[in-house]
């Protein structure tokens, strides 16, 4: 990778990452993982629990909103709780 391209670089061992300050409005599962501070692997189990939806873009593209990853953020309980249940 250029060491003058901004955007987020993402390894399965949570080391720190390089991000631009301002997120894209969609992103790919590691992106999204980064975003919301946890690993790639916790994030797609997040997601399988219906945490939150992924955006189909295209064939063999999907994206996370980061509209949707804030709501999603902003619905978890604080402390020590369950995940709260989606509505589908």
């Amino acid at each position: 990778m250029n060491k003058n391209d901004k955007r987020p670089t993402v390894n399965n061992e949570l080391k720190p990452i390089t991000l631009d300050p301002k997120w894209p409005a969609a992103m790919n599962a590691a992106a999204a993982a980064a975003y919301c501070g946890i690993g790639e692997r916790t994030f797609r189990s997040l997601v399988a629990s219906g945490w939150v939806v992924p955006r189909k873009i295209g064939p063999r593209c999907i994206r996370y909103l980061r509209v949707d990853l804030d709501q999603s953020l902003s619905e978890l309980p604080t402390g020590r709780g369950e995940m709260p249940a989606k509505d589908a």
